[in-house]
């Protein structure tokens, strides 16, 4: 273990240089890794590291098909800290990295800083209503979840690595189709649709549903939830939820109908171009992070919009 070394891995676009700065905390070198084209690696090495290591995949192949390249070369560095992007090729690279060397874990972390032979890192709880802060007197893991900064400093230099023989054998496995995509027919839908409606917990009945199918049939829309409303309510599958830990979307507009907006599940729409929210709480985080916002009583306002829309 090297100090308080840092290894940060980006597989997508993401808030690199917010990563970067919170790993600049701990006082150590920070190295980055580039899995992906080469505007990525340059987006990295843009962003403030000391250095980058730049893995480009395989024609055809997804970022994850170099888990094991990235996994031995950070294993050999053995750093302190490894913190990742919150998208889902980031994270398998994460985890690979964090099996081998046999660090623990910790999911959406928006701090780090270090006191003494412990290296601390805050994160929410209690569904984003407090901070925890939780810490490690050797290594830890942890995937970064807070907003981007930007960085004016000097470029760091970008080293290409490419994967040791018979590493590259997963890409056979992994290596996507042309026209394929990597999640599930119904996920797909949702990574693509233009404009998705989010189902959460202040929905409160399930006979609303179809007051949102109707809305989400005017607009054309496909239908997600929040992670409560599938893990407890069961009202829809897995692949619906949006959220760090489950799909991230780029649609050209999201509504969140009685969604909070805790932190784990705003990151999954932090690329939506329009985001709007009804709910009838006032303090709802959700109204700090969207563009527009309407406070109020779903079972008044949602057969508003359907006939605002239908009209």
């Amino acid at each position: 273990m090297s100090g308080n070394d840092c290894w940060v891995i980006a597989a997508d676009t993401g808030p690199i240089a917010g990563m970067i700065a919170a790993a600049r905390s701990l006082g150590g070198k920070i190295t980055a890794v580039a899995a992906g084209g080469r505007a990525l690696a340059d987006k990295a090495a843009a962003a403030g590291p000391d250095e980058v290591r730049w893995f480009a995949p395989s024609q055809g192949s997804p970022p994850e098909t170099l888990a094991p390249a990235v996994a031995r070369d950070i294993a050999a560095a053995a750093p302190r800290v490894i913190l990742s992007l919150p998208d889902a090729a980031s994270r398998v690279l994460w985890a690979a990295a964090a099996f081998a060397l046999g660090a623990p874990a910790a999911g959406a972390v928006t701090q780090l800083r270090a006191e003494g032979d412990l290296v601390l890192a805050v994160r929410p709880a209690a569904q984003g209503k407090a901070l925890e802060t939780i810490g490690s007197q050797g290594l830890l893991a942890a995937v970064f979840d807070a907003a981007d900064i930007t960085y004016t400093g000097p470029a760091a230099p970008v080293t290409e690595m490419r994967p040791a023989a018979g590493e590259d054998k997963f890409a056979a496995a992994l290596r996507l189709a042309p026209g394929a995509d990597d999640g599930a027919p119904e996920e797909s839908g949702l990574r693509a649709a233009a404009r998705v409606i989010g189902v959460g917990l202040g929905v409160r009945k399930r006979e609303r549903l179809a007051w949102a199918e109707s809305l989400a049939a005017a607009l054309d829309a496909v239908l997600a939830c929040s992670l409560p409303v599938s893990d407890d309510l069961e009202w829809f599958g897995e692949s619906r939820v949006i959220g760090i830990s489950s799909n991230r979307i780029a649609p050209q507009l999201y509504l969140a109908l009685g969604i909070s907006g805790q932190p784990q599940h705003m990151s999954g729409v932090r690329d939506a171009r329009i985001v709007a929210a009804v709910n009838n709480d006032p303090e709802a985080p959700v109204f700090n992070r969207c563009h527009y916002g309407i406070e109020g009583d779903l079972a008044e306002i949602l057969p508003a919009l359907i006939d605002a829309v239908n009209e």
